[in-house]
């Protein structure tokens, strides 16, 4: 029987943690205080960060955001994204994903923001807003949004109780109504919750803006997920607007614009971390 995704890429992790790091110690997951061999011992949370720009990204205004409570396991996305767009950004090669995206821009001084954990600029009201993975501005308002996966099994959906019927209404339900990309066959509470996570990304997609999903090509349950989602949210003619990639294929087109040897043999250390499970 094979082995599922999920558990091997804890086994990779498990093993990238002895011989790579060289961390014998497991870490505690805090939600059920169990020790793992795939999570680093707290203390060394900042390992999860590839060494080359390690000390480089913590010293970086990139660095000033809420990190994750379970940052310090191996499979957190939010430090793969971290270990995949910070050091284009310190290497001033950012826009290098620009045409690998479709996108018409290609100069460096194009991107006039770039930054993790970005709040959403549409959810006014008081509570927590969506808070994108990764976020780029190009010249003169396009706005490209990341959501990063890695491990996860599945997309987020939200429990169908007052808190989150109260916030649908204030907040959702007028920007999905003044939202033509997306269909209104979608645009009611129970899709929505039962959708909880996407249709909060997708709720920002407009004539200059871009949701960009990111995940393993393995990862069955994320891919079936986002397939199904922009088959059935997306109006006809704004599919463009909603891209899928999955982290193999923004590699391989990611390598054919590099020529630097020492991105190329970062970029090599990435894939060996996270896709040689």
């Amino acid at each position: 029987m094979e082995v599922d995704f999920d558990s091997r890429v804890k086994d990779h992790m498990a093993e990238y943690k002895r011989s790579v790091l060289k961390i014998n110690q497991d870490g505690i997951w805090k939600r059920n205080k169990r020790s793992y061999k795939h999570i680093l011992p707290e203390e060394s949370w900042q390992a999860n960060i590839l060494e080359p720009y390690r000390e480089a990204f913590f010293n970086a205004p990139q660095a000033k955001i809420q990190f994750h409570n379970d940052f310090h396991h191996l499979i957190s996305s939010q430090a793969m994204c971290i270990n995949f767009f910070y050091p284009l950004i310190a290497e001033e090669r950012l826009h290098l994903l620009l045409p690998i995206l479709g996108m018409d821009q290609t100069a460096k001084d194009c991107i006039t923001e770039a930054c993790f954990e970005k709040e959403s600029y549409l959810e006014i009201a008081k509570g927590r807003r969506t808070s994108f993975d990764f976020y780029m501005q190009i010249k003169p308002n396009t706005k490209i949004f990341f959501e990063i996966k890695y491990s996860e099994n599945g997309f987020g959906k939200a429990a169908k109780d007052d808190e989150h019927l109260s916030h649908y209404y204030k907040v959702y339900e007028p920007l999905l109504n003044n939202n033509p990309a997306i269909k209104d066959s979608c645009k009611n509470e129970e899709y929505f919750l039962n959708h909880y996570q996407i249709m909060r990304n997708l709720l920002h997609i407009d004539a200059n803006s871009t949701v960009v999903f990111i995940y393993p090509q393995d990862n069955m349950k994320i891919n079936e997920e986002a397939l199904r989602a922009r088959a059935e949210v997306m109006t006809p003619g704004w599919e463009s607007k909603f891209i899928l990639y999955p982290w193999e294929g923004l590699l391989r087109e990611l390598f054919k614009h590099l020529n630097d040897k020492h991105l190329i043999d970062y970029y090599d250390a990435f894939a060996d971390k996270y896709l040689k499970y």
